[in-house]
């Protein structure tokens, strides 16, 4: 008699997102035009959801449209306006407007379906400013991407998560130390020596943890983003876009050059930083660099006897740190999608 081994939920979980990631792939995004001639325009976003059915054991592919352009949501507010386009499959907003964060509730005769996969195109700006429609589709990458949501969270991704954001803070540090890049904050001492790896980590997650969902949930909110990372570890957040255009994992802003992340790159040379802001912004190892500029640059700024209180007790941060959340890029999250 074979015995078979009960999996893990974490493992279970691991094998459904990979399978619907490669189920995406395949899947056609569709789009709506209205109008004719000059007056022709692209309707909305879709956007392609792969939900699991425990009951039937079995895939259902969901199709939405949602506003474009985007619109502004707030939780308590009005409704999200969308358009279900797969029958017999009911959808509810639950969360966010954007890349993201945009996240349904799904249900299919009574029975809700799990959320294991998502696909939205990325439509290229100038075209859409230009209004050239057939264009703007034409050109629109297809990304699959999962954003945060409940049917993903297990214990051993949100212990997963802390540990893959620790190591990938400490490379930064080591990286900086290789470098040999100074501290403005304090001179003679290298910038690798400023900021602990656990608050790059703390601030990694601080800036991707929603006020509101803070306020309701506390710690939980907190694990959320952890399992997140857990999950999708280097993808996690990498799309992540605030009101404020902030961007990624670390949340910098670009403002035609003017952002926090043109003046790291300006302020701190030998630190090595991407000089492309979507690039740089987006990738965690080179995000976390940059923070570890700014917060050196921000320190600098401050009375020399804050500087030095700092220096001597950097516990002080650590507490600090895990209060509710703020940015270290000073942009809000309330509104971040």
């Amino acid at each position: 008699m074979i015995v078979e081994a009960q999996r893990e939920r974490h493992e279970v979980i691991l094998d459904l997102v990979s399978e619907a990631k490669s189920i995406l792939r395949n899947v056609e995004l569709e789009y709506v035009f209205t109008g004719k001639g000059r007056k022709e325009a692209l309707r909305g976003r879709p956007v392609v959801f792969a939900l699991w059915s425990e009951a039937k054991q079995e895939w259902i592919i969901a199709h939405i449209e949602i506003p474009r352009p985007p619109v502004k949501w707030k939780p308590g507010r009005k409704p999200f306006p969308f358009i279900m386009r797969t029958p017999g499959v009911e959808a509810r907003h639950v969360k966010g407007t954007g890349a993201e964060r945009l996240m349904f509730a799904f249900s299919r005769d009574g029975e809700p379906l799990k959320v294991y996969g998502r696909k939205f195109p990325v439509f290229d700006s100038a075209l859409i400013a230009k209004k050239r429609w057939r264009a703007v589709v034409a050109t629109a990458q297809p990304i699959v991407y999962l954003p945060s949501n409940e049917d993903t969270l297990d214990p051993l991704f949100v212990s997963g998560g802390k540990e893959f954001l620790l190591d990938t803070a400490r490379t930064a540090i080591e990286e900086l130390r290789l470098a040999g890049a100074p501290s403005a904050a304090f001179p003679g001492q290298l910038l690798a020596d400023v900021v602990p790896a656990e608050v790059i980590t703390t601030l990694a997650v601080i800036e991707q943890t929603d006020d509101a969902d803070f306020v309701k949930k506390k710690a939980g909110a907190v694990d959320e983003v952890l399992s997140h990372y857990g999950l999708k570890r280097e993808e996690a957040y990498r799309y992540s876009v605030s009101s404020a255009s902030a961007l990624g994992p670390m949340q910098f802003t670009n403002r035609r050059g003017n952002g926090t992340y043109a003046l790291v790159v300006r302020r701190c040379p030998k630190a090595k930083l991407d000089p492309n802001f979507e690039r740089g912004a987006t990738n965690l190892l080179n995000a976390m660099k940059a923070a570890i500029c700014l917060f050196d640059i921000e320190l600098y700024q401050m009375r020399s006897d804050i500087r030095f209180a700092y220096r001597d007790n950097k516990e002080v941060l650590l507490v600090s740190s895990r209060s509710p959340p703020t940015t270290v890029t000073g942009e809000s999250h309330e509104a971040t999608v």
